[in-house]
């Protein structure tokens, strides 16, 4: 909730990969098993949903922080620390809007 008294809402587009990139759909089931193994971070755990939600990586999506913690049994606090990362990171970019804020996913970069 914002200092308005407002709850925030979120939105993600992701890059569409090109049409000559491999690529490997990531199931639900599998991120999963990954979490309860502990195979997989909250940063990375995050960054996967985010893909889920978007796969083909056509569209800006909508996100909300507290339901994703709330799905996946991570905290709140924690969903938002993955995305604050994940900006830092410059593998997700924010446009704030009056409304919600838009996140868009970008492709790792090579060195």
């Amino acid at each position: 909730m914002t200092n308005t008294g407002k709850v925030k809402r979120n939105l993600v587009a992701v890059e569409k990969p090109q049409s000559n990139e491999l690529h490997y759909q990531l199931r639900e089931e599998e991120l999963r098993s990954m979490q309860a193994l502990g195979l997989i971070n909250n940063y990375s755990l995050v960054y996967f949903i985010l893909k889920l939600q978007n796969p083909s990586c056509d569209r800006a999506i909508q996100i909300k922080p507290n339901q994703i913690a709330k799905n996946w049994g991570i905290s709140e606090a924690s969903v938002y620390r993955a995305i604050a990362k994940l900006k830092g990171s410059r593998l997700i970019s924010v446009h704030e809007t009056d409304r919600r804020d838009r996140y868009k996913l970008t492709h790792l970069q090579e060195n």
